[in-house]
């Protein structure tokens, strides 16, 4: 499969109650990258190269971190531009859904508000910001003829790439599998689904 900016990653990830849920990230754009190319070039180019595509992606977040620290990109500077944490990650997470079942069915949920929820276990959330970083550098570093590397990687994840976005997602769940509750009771208002 072509892997390029319009697709979206999708990765299962199973709670310890036994459910299934999804994460769905839309790449980050073209001005992000601008803006974080040199660090995530040189975190991308550890992750691959020096640890390998084996070990290097399931670390990658720690990487890019390492990195953009050596750097001095990591926190934002007084006055500087927003660094990797409060730039690049942010817009890696907005641009994430926890896709869900819930008592009306599966739903796309924002990122931060799943972690928030604990819809998504600490150990998972270290695993799903490796994938994360991994796939945002992939998706923009690898050139054609590479592709085929990226796509053994997300095996590793049980990971794959998809068209569709976060609600599309959600609605194809909906259709193809029987819902099973979180156990979390449905809050009071609806989470405004992430179309990313």
């Amino acid at each position: 499969m072509k892997i390029d900016k319009r697709l979206n990653f999708v990765l299962p990830v199973t709670r310890v109650d036994g459910t299934e849920i999804y994460i769905h990230s839309t790449p980050i754009d073209s001005n992000c990258f601008r803006t974080y190319y040199r660090v995530l070039a040189k975190a991308f180019s550890v992750v691959m190269w020096e640890l390998g595509p084996m070990s290097g992606p399931r670390v990658a977040d720690k990487v890019l971190e390492d990195v953009a620290t050596e750097m001095g990109q990591w926190e934002t500077e007084p006055g500087g531009a927003a660094g990797v944490k409060q730039g690049l990650i942010a817009d890696i997470q907005r641009r994430t859904s926890v896709v869900a079942p819930s008592d009306r069915g599966w739903e796309p949920i924002p990122y931060h508000e799943a972690v928030q929820r604990q819809i998504l276990e600490p150990d998972d959330v270290a695993e799903v910001g490796s994938a994360l970083v991994f796939f945002t550098a992939g998706s923009h570093m690898f050139r054609e003829r590479e592709r085929s590397m990226m796509l053994s990687a997300l095996k590793h994840w049980s990971a794959r790439i998809e068209s569709s976005n976060a609600t599309e997602f959600a609605n194809f769940l909906s259709t193809s599998t029987a819902v099973a509750s979180t156990g979390e009771r449905p809050p009071t208002s609806s989470p405004t689904p992430s179309n990313g």
